[in-house]
């Protein structure tokens, strides 16, 4: 067992996305749907795996929470070498505990567990094909969500039906668990909750969606490990939608990060066969 641990603590240390981050965000209390995924990591010196922020993402029906495909991929790798099983993987939409939660030990009540992980077919790309596949998958909780109304999702191509100065226009939400960067100087601070961040929009390309997050002209985003991350505008009824998700991205923050688009044909059609499974 103790070997494993290690072998696992050097994977999530190389590989793993490291937690949810926003650029020059603020707490976040409004956006209910968003969660995050929760899951035990080794930590020398403690007597269990402790339980971190995985990854983010949204409820978009009473059992559906969409996410980033890495790192469900990721969880599932965990799975097969027996360093976790199903049963130690959560989701939150509440605050985050101000004390660690070892594995093993009974979680928050507001935790809930996960019954299935479904990711877009086709995942992991062959590499260098990695723009020929959207990175979205689904964590499947075994009840279903009361009290938290599902995030909508968008009409097919929706940035693609106003010019570019239009967009540009509109106003977005990136929302999120984990830490926040704060400029200047660049510094870091621990994650303690669901935060916000307001960037802008700048071009659509083939499955992305690229805004602007330079604190500097007064926008914020999404920093490295904020996996799964929705990005919501703001529509005309002056109700959000989701329109795109973060991913992990380079580990060095950027002014600039690429989100995969949820408006695109195959992202809706895969959210759409997980969505109809679930309600037959």
């Amino acid at each position: 067992m103790k070997t494993r641990w290690l072998s696992c603590l050097f994977l999530i240390c190389a590989f793993a996305p490291r937690g949810s981050w926003a650029v020059a965000g603020d707490p976040d209390f409004a956006h209910e749907n968003v969660g995050a995924v929760l899951v035990p990591m080794p930590v020398p010196g403690a007597p269990a795996p402790i339980y971190f922020t995985f990854c983010s993402g949204t409820l978009i029906h009473e059992r559906a929470f969409l996410t980033d495909a890495g790192s469900m991929d990721f969880l599932e790798f965990l799975i097969a070498i027996q360093a976790i099983t199903m049963d130690d993987i959560y989701i939150t939409f509440d605050q985050l505990p101000a004390f660690p939660v070892f594995m093993g030990d009974p979680v928050p009540p507001t935790w809930l567990s996960v019954q299935d992980i479904v990711i877009n077919p086709g995942w992991p790309p062959r590499p260098g094909h990695e723009n020929e596949i959207s990175r979205l998958a689904v964590a499947v909780l075994e009840d279903p969500v009361a009290g938290i109304e599902p995030a909508r999702l968008p009409s097919s191509e929706i940035f693609c039906q106003g010019d570019n100065r239009y967009l540009k226009q509109q106003d977005y939400t990136v929302s999120g668990y984990g830490g926040v960067v704060e400029f200047p100087p660049p510094q870091a601070y621990p994650p303690s909750g669901r935060r916000l961040a307001k960037p802008h929009y700048l071009n659509a390309v083939m499955r992305y969606a690229i805004f602007q997050q330079n604190p500097a002209a007064g926008y914020g985003g999404g920093g490295p490990g904020n996996a799964g991350a929705p990005v919501f505008i703001v529509e005309p009824d002056n109700k959000e939608t989701l329109v795109a998700t973060l991913y992990g991205g380079p580990h060095e923050f950027i002014s600039t990060v690429w989100c995969n688009r949820v408006d695109i044909p195959e992202a809706l059609d895969f959210i759409d066969a997980v969505l109809s499974s679930l309600d037959p």
